[in-house]
């Protein structure tokens, strides 16, 4: 599993529509919003997800349940 923690700029707040349509996408285990952060909990992340990128500040962690 693999965990996005995505920090909202200074005066942003995430769309709650974009929130729900993110939770329906199809590695994507679970959402949560905290504070001014957005956590993104991924099944898995491959070279193929990725597309269109833009800069952004954004911690990735690997999660291992043991």
């Amino acid at each position: 599993m693999v965990i996005l923690d995505i920090k909202m700029l200074s005066g942003f707040s995430p769309d709650p529509e974009s929130l729900k349509s993110l939770k329906r996408g199809l590695l994507v285990s679970r959402v949560e919003q905290k504070e001014d952060h957005v956590l993104v909990y991924l099944e898995q992340v491959s070279e193929s997800h990725l597309d269109n990128l833009k800069p952004a500040v954004v911690k990735i962690y690997d999660y291992y349940q043991c």
